[in-house]
């Protein structure tokens, strides 16, 4: 049913579809992970100076990552797509029965 629903729009309104479907979701699952990094970005106890560099890099990637995924790789996979269509073409007629048992 959703690959119908899909295949009435034409490939640029399909990936602005998904990126508003799924804009909402995404944001939120990052932001509740990177929120729950927070103390551990800021801890002062006794092992914090692991925990720290490891919670920066951990928040820095759920980020970055949330980016590409809702609007870099949809913009990349638009352009490259369309540079590498093949062009339009007639396609030969068939041969017929003639031509095939001569």
């Amino acid at each position: 049913m959703l690959v119908e629903a899909l295949c009435k729009y034409d490939r640029a309104d399909r990936l602005v579809d998904r990126r508003c479907y799924y804009t909402g979701p995404d944001v939120l699952i990052t932001a509740g992970a990177a929120l729950g990094l927070i103390p551990m970005l800021f801890a002062t106890g006794p092992g914090s100076e692991i925990q720290k560099p490891l919670a920066a890099v951990v928040i820095g990637g759920l980020l970055s990552s949330t980016l590409l995924t809702l609007f870099i790789l949809p913009t990349l996979y638009n352009v490259f797509e369309r540079s590498t269509r093949p062009a339009p073409h007639s396609l030969p007629d068939p041969a017929s029965t003639k031509e095939v048992y001569v």
